[in-house]
């Protein structure tokens, strides 16, 4: 399920969640009730910023879900995205201001590789 395809059908926060929960019952059923699932927040993007309060809306709605959930946990990806003044950094996309860089990704591995094994 990729972020930008979600968005552009915009699709409501709680219908994303559903579609979560859907994929977290289909992970349980065929794999293992006891594997642990990890969940990525929407991630901040110059070409999108004007929808930023609907992304943060989102995140808090995953970030609530996956607290009432066993073994699923919320990774933050769009604090670490964020300048000092709490703006989207503009050096970690391609030309279309939506799609990361090596150095978007980068950041992206530092803050996904804890939760990793």
């Amino acid at each position: 399920m990729r972020e930008t395809t979600i968005w552009r059908q915009k699709k409501k926060p709680d219908e994303i969640l559903a579609t979560a929960d859907s994929i977290l019952l289909l992970i349980r059923s065929r794999v293992s009730k006891k594997v642990p699932v990890l969940f990525i927040s929407a991630k901040p993007s110059l070409a999108r910023w004007n929808m930023k309060d609907e992304y943060l809306a989102y995140n808090q709605k995953l970030k609530d879900w996956t607290a009432t959930k066993k073994n699923v946990k919320y990774i933050d990806v769009w604090a670490p995205m964020l300048d000092a003044n709490g703006e989207v950094q503009k050096d970690i996309f391609i030309g279309d201001g939506l799609h990361m860089n090596k150095k978007g990704y980068d950041i992206w591995g530092r803050v996904i590789k804890p939760y990793i094994r």
